[in-house]
């Protein structure tokens, strides 16, 4: 327990609480917080396997605020280089 409690507070440290900024209401409403916290929180990655994240709508929303959608290999291949 004591590595877990370790990592949660190295967490805590390195981490910035943000609060979702609203994004339009075009695509699958349980992604709009996502999408919003990315965006307050000046993400250049949203890591997920959820199919709506790579609609074109999203995509397109994405794309001009520097923000990627990569899958979670997608992100692994991308640390590596």
């Amino acid at each position: 327990m004591r590595i877990v409690s370790e990592y949660l507070d190295y967490l805590a440290r390195v981490s910035t609480l943000v609060h979702p900024v609203s994004v339009p209401e075009k695509r699958d409403q349980a992604d709009e917080p996502v999408l919003g916290t990315a965006l307050a929180g000046n993400a250049d990655v949203i890591c997920t396997r959820d199919a709506h994240f790579f609609a074109e709508e999203v995509q397109h929303f994405c794309a001009p605020r520097g923000i990627q959608i990569l899958t979670d290999l997608e992100l692994i291949r991308l640390v590596r280089l």
